[in-house]
């Protein structure tokens, strides 16, 4: 039987329409990850036992609740498979071109494909296949650093695990040929809406997040959760990094609710990000190499025009 390289695994995710079971037909989409991605966690929780038994011992641990843990690390780009990651990261719904965040919750399947390499090519009879239900995303941070790619990073936690030698009946759609990675050069239209009017700022760095505090539920009889349950409010926050030249921005950030908004964007393709009550903290300078850097921390705060505290939009 021949083993399994850490480079033969292959990742797809569909959308669900019933949380936790994966559809039999759907869009199914390629999920590109990095060279040095894991699969899915099946994690199980341990329940110890309080007994004691003869010689100090005890009855040891039984196995617990089972959910699915998984963090994707890869590139940002426009495509379809981000659209979806996306909108379960925002918990919103996309009208035409704009999701906003809100709380209508996504859900999707992963299909972790573990195929050996049987010779020259993979052989698609040897195929081995995890199958994930129930996952949505529960944290979202995307990175822009000057002079490197846009990274993105999605926390998820699912319900349940299927194994199987065979496919998911759906085909793989894959991402675009003419997509590209997002570099830094390709974050543009960083701008902010001062005292004064609106401010283009020249950032050297860039990072936003997004998050939800979300559990599995249980019920008794069954080891699996029934579902997965939000708790508290969504936490948008980020923090901005641009060269000290003079103290202006100082006074651009007020410390009361401003529109934030940059792009992604390559050939005119892309994602517009827009955090409409963005509050900063007040500016910090640090060290970096040859410059001083200014460091603006932020939070996303409710607007009563847009309804939201964040929100994007496709850029085609």
């Amino acid at each position: 039987m021949a083993r399994i390289n850490s480079s033969d695994p292959n990742y797809s995710i569909v959308e669900e329409v019933v949380p936790g079971t994966t559809p039999e037909d759907g869009t199914r989409f390629e999920l590109p990850v990095s060279t040095e991605q894991a699969p899915p966690v099946y994690a199980t929780a341990e329940i110890a036992s309080n007994t004691k038994r003869p010689n100090r011992a005890s009855n040891g641990a039984q196995q617990g609740a089972s959910s699915i843990e998984w963090s994707v690390e890869t590139r940002l780009q426009k495509a379809s498979v981000f659209d979806l990651l996306l909108k379960s990261a925002l918990s919103g719904e996309w009208t035409a071109n704009k999701l906003s965040a809100g709380a209508k919750d996504t859900y999707f399947s992963v299909i972790s494909e573990l195929k050996p390499n049987t010779g020259v090519d993979p052989d698609p009879a040897n195929g081995m296949y995890y199958v994930d239900s129930g996952l949505i995303v529960n944290s979202m941070e995307i990175t822009a650093q000057s002079g490197e790619g846009v990274n993105v990073s999605f926390g998820m936690m699912g319900l349940s695990r299927a194994e199987s030698d065979e496919d998911y009946d759906a085909s793989v759609t894959p991402i675009d040929g003419n997509a590209r990675e997002f570099t830094y050069s390709d974050l543009k239209n960083v701008k902010l809406t001062g005292p004064d009017g609106i401010v283009d700022l020249g950032v050297s760095s860039l990072n936003i997040s997004v998050g939800h505090e979300r559990e599995p539920r249980l019920i008794c009889g069954q080891q699996e959760a029934v579902d997965i349950g939000t708790s508290g409010t969504r936490k948008t926050a980020g923090e901005i990094s641009l060269y000290r030249e003079s103290f202006d921005i100082n006074s651009d950030v007020t410390g009361q609710p401003q529109k934030l908004s940059f792009e992604f964007t390559r050939n005119g393709a892309g994602y517009r990000f827009t955090v409409p009550a963005a509050i900063f903290q007040k500016p910090t300078d640090e060290l970096s190499g040859s410059s001083v850097i200014v460091k603006l921390a932020f939070t996303g705060g409710y607007d009563n025009a847009f309804q939201t505290d964040v929100f994007v939009e496709r850029i085609a």
